[in-house]
């Protein structure tokens, strides 16, 4: 949109002669490429994932502290670690862990 009003001002101004055929077909291609770029931004199934992760990471960082610090991130061995001390987990993380993928 905006490369369509700086070719036009252009125009009035005359420094730039342009048909409002070329115009058309500027904003056809403007409008085609902001159609192709929407789906690469539009969140995935990792995306989700990254979500669910903020979310169990938000609820069980105390737990995390107090029965996984030392454990090597990666691997799901954090998840696992979790897993492990389920019963002594506070009550959100036991949640947020139950609602997340296995």
């Amino acid at each position: 949109m905006l490369v369509i009003a700086l070719l036009a001002m252009l125009q009035q101004t005359g420094g730039y002669s342009m048909t409002r055929t070329m115009i058309a077909t500027i904003a056809l291609a403007a409008t085609t490429a902001v159609l192709v770029a929407v789906p690469l931004v539009v969140p995935t199934g990792a995306a989700a994932q990254n979500g669910e992760r903020g979310a169990l990471r938000t609820a069980c960082m105390d737990d995390y502290k107090k029965f996984c610090a030392a454990v090597e991130r990666g691997g799901g061995r954090i998840v696992a670690c979790l897993r492990a001390h389920e019963g002594e987990l506070a009550p959100a993380c036991r949640s947020a862990l139950a609602s997340a993928k296995r």
